[in-house]
């Protein structure tokens, strides 16, 4: 049995708690929702569990169920006007005890489905767990306006919610299409102010990006080449990469029967690099061209077989050529003690520590701007670097 199922027996068992203890004069008391009193919501909580149960049992059934209820809307009656009807004014705590019975032959019907059975609806078909969560939603959200009318705090949200906030998700373009609207391109997003612990000295929390900074962002799009050890560096090369022109990474625009995705994404494994690591200094430049620094510092690099340093990269912008880190392969790739390379794999124990890139260029990088260390003040990163 499908988890959902339990979650909308807790859900109905919750808001059946509260309905336990109104008085008889509550229940026609009309809420904030349309102006439907209490009776209304219960009462068109129990029909949609009957229609629900109908589908899970018996498609004709509700074939001719649905029929019906829209031959009496046909009729000039609303929704509450032909469920008010068709009950026969059914309202106070037997609609409840009703309503808490068809809704248990629900969950008892639900549990005989294969998890990929489709169920049929007024909407579109759904399977049997988006079948689930959309009654619990329907229970969840219409509960709120008898929790208001009565001045009643609601219990602190349990992690069933997260099926409601799922189906929210998914049916959120639905939403706008079948009723002829274009489809926002950024949908609604929600901070979660407490996801994290705050960092250490700043009291600050660290963020994401919403999608639509995320699209606000500007895109960087530039080739980098390979940093060989001073010995092992091809005649010329230096001198072709100072003629050569910012070229871009992925070129979307150039796309030819040849393209091929799976290529473009090796190339980005392989060269992409993370912009604010960049450094254009001509300190930065000549240090790592230079034999002697690079003699020294052996233990902090490691060299593959064809003389090229792992990790760092030559990127050409229109500010010049400068020199910066890459931004997957760094961090996953497996360095073997015979120079083969693992892509996707975790660092080698040899490329966590002492290879971790040499010592003075690392600073000059600043690689753990890339983590939460960003948001730390320049004091607290010190103290960081010399271990307190």
């Amino acid at each position: 049995m499908i988890q959902q199922i339990d979650d909308l027996r807790a859900e109905a068992g919750e808001l059946a708690g509260l309905l336990a203890c109104l008085r008889e004069d509550d229940w026609p008391r009309a809420t904030l929702f349309k102006a439907w009193t209490v009776d209304d919501i219960v009462r068109h909580l129990h029909m949609g569990d009957t229609m629900a149960l109908a589908s899970a049992t018996d498609p004709e059934a509700f074939a001719a169920l649905m029929a019906d209820i829209q031959a009496r809307r046909k009729e000039g009656l609303s929704r509450i006007e032909e469920t008010r009807q068709r009950l026969d004014g059914l309202g106070g705590r037997r609609l409840l005890e009703r309503w808490r019975e068809t809704l248990e032959r629900l969950c008892v019907a639900l549990a005989t489905k294969a998890p990929d059975a489709r169920l049929k609806w007024s909407g579109p078909d759904m399977g049997v767990r988006m079948f689930t969560t959309a009654r619990q939603m329907e229970t969840w959200s219409h509960a709120q306006a008898i929790y208001d009318l009565l001045g009643v705090e609601r219990p602190p949200p349990a992690r069933r919610l997260r099926n409601i906030a799922e189906i929210g998700v998914r049916t959120f373009g639905w939403a706008y299409r079948n009723r002829g609207l274009p489809v926002p391109a950024v949908v609604p997003s929600v901070q979660l102010v407490t996801w994290a612990t705050p960092l250490a000295l700043t009291n600050t929390r660290p963020g994401h990006f919403s999608e639509e900074e995320y699209y606000r962002a500007p895109v960087d799009n530039y080739r980098t080449y390979p940093v060989y050890h001073p010995d092992r560096e091809p005649a010329g090369y230096w001198e072709a990469l100072k003629r050569k022109k910012p070229e871009p990474l992925v070129d979307l625009h150039k796309k030819d029967p040849t393209f091929s995705w799976i290529a473009a994404g090796k190339r980005v494994w392989d060269e992409i690099d993370v912009p604010f690591f960049r450094l254009y200094d001509a300190e930065s430049v000549s240090m790592a061209r230079s034999r002697d620094y690079v003699r020294k510092n052996e233990r902090h690099l490691i060299l593959r077989p064809d003389g090229t340093l792992a990790m760092y990269r030559w990127v050409i912008t229109p500010q010049g050529i400068g020199l910066s880190l890459t931004a997957c392969s760094s961090c996953h790739t497996r360095y073997l003690d015979n120079g083969n390379a693992i892509a996707g794999a975790g660092f080698a124990h040899h490329a966590i520590g002492c290879k971790r890139g040499s010592a003075q260029l690392r600073d000059r990088l600043q690689p753990w701007r890339a983590l939460a260390v960003v948001q730390l003040s320049p004091q607290a990163r010190v103290q960081l670097r010399r271990g307190r």
